[in-house]
C-alpha cells in the first residue's frame, strides 16, 4: 500500500490533458490534447469552473476531413468561453481540399452566438492574448497538433501547478 500511496501522491496528471503550462500577467495557461468537439466541450467545462476571470480558448482544428465530418459539433463546443480563437486547420497527413477552412468555422460559430476570432497563426493568437489577458483569466489551448507551442510562446517563467 505504501508504494501505491507514494505513486498517487506524486502523480501530476497526464501530459497534455488539462496540463498547466505556466502563467501570463496573472492568468493561468493550460493545454489540452482534445481535438474533437466532445473532448473540447469537456475541457472548456472544466476550465470555466476553474477560471476566476475571462476564459480564453484557442482551438487548432485537426485535419480537414475531421472538421468537415464534425463541423456542427465545432460550432458550439466552446460556448462556455468568453472568447474563442481559431488557428488555421492543422493538416497533419492531409492536403488542403480548399473547400473547408477556419474562417468558415468562425463565421458559423458567430451565428451560434460564440465570440470567435480567426487567428491564422500562433503570432496572431499570442498578440490578442497578450493585449487582453489579465489577472484571474485562464487561457487554454486545445488540439493534438503543435498548438502547445503557443503556450511556450506565452508562458512567463517556469511551469507552475
Amino acid at each position: 500500500m505504501d508504494p501505491a500511496i507514494k505513486a498517487v501522491s506524486s502523480f501530476t496528471g497526464a501530459r497534455r490533458r488539462f496540463e498547466k503550462t505556466g502563467m501570463l500577467k496573472g492568468a493561468e495557461l493550460f493545454h489540452d490534447y482534445g481535438h474533437n468537439p466532445a473532448e473540447m466541450r469537456n475541457a472548456v467545462y472544466i476550465a470555466r469552473r476553474r477560471c476566476r476571470g475571462k476564459l480564453w480558448v484557442v482551438v487548432q482544428p485537426h485535419t480537414y476531413s475531421r472538421v468537415k465530418t464534425l463541423f456542427d459539433g465545432y460550432l458550439t463546443c466552446t460556448q462556455g468561453a468568453d472568447i474563442t480563437l481559431l488557428t488555421d486547420i492543422f493538416a497533419a497527413r492531409e492536403k488542403d481540399p480548399e473547400d473547408i477552412n477556419s474562417e468558415m468555422l468562425v463565421e458559423a460559430m458567430k451565428k451560434r452566438g460564440v465570440n470567435a476570432v480567426h487567428t491564422p497563426g500562433f503570432d496572431d493568437a499570442a498578440k490578442l492574448i497578450r493585449e487582453g489577458v489579465g489577472e484571474g483569466d485562464l487561457v487554454i489551448t486545445m488540439g493534438c497538433g503543435d498548438i502547445y507551442r503557443l503556450n511556450e510562446m506565452l508562458a512567463e517563467g517556469t511551469k507552475q501547478s
